[in-house]
């Protein structure tokens, strides 16, 4: 039997970031008055506000920029730039990183991104990671250069510096990318703009509760038309988009952090600890202690 032959053309891969050395990956959790020193270094920065509020004193900015929880702030080198909290906990994420990569200067007029799904998932595997394979515990604040343990996995390394390659990518394609209406897509084509208002607006308050009446508002029309497009567009109505779009966020903090289930219900601003697991279950399934164990769990994990 003789093989057909095909003649393939290749496609070009190009690196548009290359990230060239890691200094450090920090994650401070439940943090509170505590006052950063103001610093400057010949490397980038780029912290997630994963809970709380904080203030960050950046030189070119000029005054302070209110970091709410969920946004990524991005620090290019040679910047000072100083964090200043409040009385209120916060959870922050920091990696510092070097790269020569031209791209990365579009980043610099834009310093505040919201976090995606994909990005904040990014995070916890590049938590996982370090709290896996660094000797030091990630809220160390001060060290000269991070060691691995002993029995670290020697692609550590390796594996962080592709992940922070894909969250700067990530950050890249949300720069530039058209305004929200257009970047809402369905399967039979573009969401109209007041849906797409309101799958944004929902996105962006998912710690936080959402009446019907916020979303009508949101397109000046009255509940029961809001609620009569969203639905024939998305196929769901509102508040079942919203509570779905909350159970993955409770999924994916379950996956990714150390949170009880307590804490994720405090986060996510449900009223209890049972309102939670049986939201969870009726939208997942299965409860969310069988969730973190499942096959589907695992699967979640490894996107």
């Amino acid at each position: 039997m003789k093989a057909n032959y095909h003649t393939y053309e290749g496609s070009p891969l190009y690196s548009f970031v290359n990230v060239d050395t890691l200094y450090t990956v920090h994650y401070f959790e439940n943090f509170r008055d505590y006052a950063f020193e103001a610093e400057r270094h010949d490397f980038w920065e780029l912290a997630y506000l994963d809970s709380g509020e904080l203030r960050a004193e950046i030189e070119t900015s000029g005054n302070y920029i209110a970091l709410e929880h969920g946004q990524f702030i991005l620090i290019p080198p040679n910047i000072d730039h100083n964090f200043i909290s409040g009385k209120e906990n916060y959870s922050l994420f920091v990696i510092s990183f070097a790269s020569k990569s031209k791209s990365l200067e579009i980043l610099k007029t834009k310093p505040v991104y919201p976090a995606s799904h994909n990005q904040r998932y990014i995070i916890g595997r590049i938590l996982y990671e370090a709290r896996k394979n660094f000797k030091s515990p990630l809220s160390t604040l001060s060290f000269s250069r991070i060691e691995l343990k002993e029995e670290g996995e020697k692609y550590t390394f390796c594996i962080i510096k592709k992940l922070v390659e894909l969250l700067l990518l990530e950050l890249l394609c949300n720069y530039t990318q058209a305004s929200f209406h257009i970047v809402f897509k369905k399967d039979s084509g573009i969401y109209s703009v007041d849906t797409a208002k309101i799958i944004h607006y929902l996105q962006n308050n998912i710690y936080r509760k959402v009446k019907l009446v916020e979303t009508a508002a949101l397109i000046n029309k009255s509940v029961s038309q809001t609620q009569k497009n969203f639905t024939k567009e998305v196929g769901k109505s509102i508040m079942r988009y919203f509570a779905e779009i909350r159970i993955e966020e409770a999924k994916f903090l379950l996956r990714s952090t150390d949170f009880t289930l307590a804490e994720i219900a405090d986060k996510l601003n449900y009223n209890s600890v049972f309102h939670l697991s049986s939201g969870f279950k009726k939208i997942a399934g299965i409860p969310p202690s069988q969730y973190i164990k499942s096959l589907q769990g695992m699967i979640d994990s490894s996107q």
